[in-house]
């Protein structure tokens, strides 16, 4: 199967910014969007550079965990402790949250060339399927607002 590492880059970059958007949205932190881009950016790099470099299981949760800080730091500006901590729960809850949904879809849609290498889904996992996981994942953001 061949791999083309721009589409990755823009498929990652455009989930992370969903993700970095709803994470906003629900934290009601203040944004720029510049800076949400420039994280999603870091974060598609990333994953790139996860799949092309095959790490244990401990040092690359541990990475994970460490890009995942920086990425939220850099998106929202964050110096103080306290805020970085509740931002960073909520881009996890976000993430899960999103993924859940996308593998839902993914479920139904039932592509048949996906494949598990270096610990990571490849194939023609629908970008569609990706976009709506996303407006699914921004409407319940909005609505749960609405109801608060």
């Amino acid at each position: 199967m061949t791999i083309y590492l721009d589409v990755v880059l823009v498929e990652n970059v455009l989930i992370n910014y969903i993700i970095l958007l709803s994470t906003a949205i629900i934290s009601k932190a203040k944004i720029s969007y510049a800076k949400i881009l420039l994280a999603s950016f870091i974060g598609g790099v990333y994953a790139i550079l996860n799949y092309l470099v095959n790490l244990s299981i401990v040092p690359n949760i541990l990475i994970k965990i460490l890009i995942s800080i920086i990425i939220v730091i850099i998106a929202f500006d964050s110096s103080k402790v306290k805020n970085i901590v509740k931002q960073v729960m909520f881009f996890y809850l976000v993430s899960f949250t999103f993924g859940g949904i996308a593998f839902m879809l993914l479920y139904f849609i039932k592509p048949q060339d996906i494949i598990m290498e270096n610990n990571i889904l490849i194939g023609t996992y629908p970008i569609k399927v990706a976009i709506l996981g996303g407006i699914v994942r921004i409407y319940c953001n909005i609505c749960c607002l609405q109801n608060n």
